[in-house]
């Protein structure tokens, strides 16, 4: 009876080792499953949605372009804004003064692209380690669960949905440093020239919670570099 007892924890041993899935295995289905790896040949990005918070709704238009230019128009009833950060000039453009650009304000315009390319994209150019974990519940749904760790040490859980491997929960931005506006939810997916994008972003924070819906994502569109400026007359419409 021992040799039969033996024999099966080392049968389901031997099992678990061969059916073990390794995290570049399980992150290789998930490019495969999101089309994510594609973003890599989008040099520019533009956004259109809104901004619910605080009883507040805020319509936007976010233009991205690659290495870190960032330029956002918000509509705040009659009040018009525009956002830069070219990585030299960071403000916000008023109508009758030009402010330098709150670091929550900016933490937030960027963020939005981190969480368009899922945070997981180039992880080893910047310098996590990805660890796959399985699964995990949460609100009573099965994830997979992967756990992220930074330069220095600090964790973060991604929860994917089991199916079409998009990312749902995301515990912070890993992207972002130590500025953090979390748990984040992500949902509403849908593919963009092959990408999967979430067209929700819920920031849950118990501070303020900020809810980002998405109506369009254009890729590669023919923005001019001079519209990430702030002298730019592209952002001197307040009408």
């Amino acid at each position: 009876m021992k040799k039969y007892i033996a024999l099966i924890f080392a049968f389901l041993f031997v099992s678990s080792i061969v059916f073990a899935e390794t995290t570049d295995e399980f992150l290789q289905k998930y490019f495969n499953h999101t089309g994510i790896q594609k973003f890599d040949s989008v040099n520019t990005l533009e956004v259109e949605g809104s901004t619910t918070a605080a009883n507040m709704f805020i319509p936007f238009r976010l233009d991205y372009m690659k290495p870190n230019f960032y330029r956002m128009k918000e509509r705040n009833g009659d009040v018009v804004a525009y956002k830069i950060d070219n990585g030299t000039e960071k403000s916000i453009i008023l109508r009758d003064t030009t402010i330098d650009f709150p670091v929550f304000d900016n933490f937030i315009m960027r963020s939005i692209i981190d969480l368009l390319q899922g945070c997981i994209l180039n992880y080893e150019k910047n310098g996590f380690t990805i660890d796959y974990q399985g699964t995990d519940t949460l609100r009573g749904n099965t994830f997979f669960k992967l756990v992220l760790t930074d330069q220095i040490d600090q964790k973060y859980t991604a929860l994917l949905d089991t199916t079409t491997y998009d990312i749902r929960y995301l515990s912070g931005n890993p992207l972002s440093g130590p500025m953090q506006f979390s748990p984040i939810f992500l949902d509403n997916y849908q593919k963009v020239d092959g990408i999967s994008f979430p067209f929700k972003i819920d920031y849950a924070d118990r501070g303020m919670e900020i809810i980002m819906r998405i109506d369009q994502i254009k890729l590669n569109v023919n923005l001019p570099k001079s519209i990430f400026t702030v002298k730019s007359p592209e952002n001197k419409n307040f009408d």
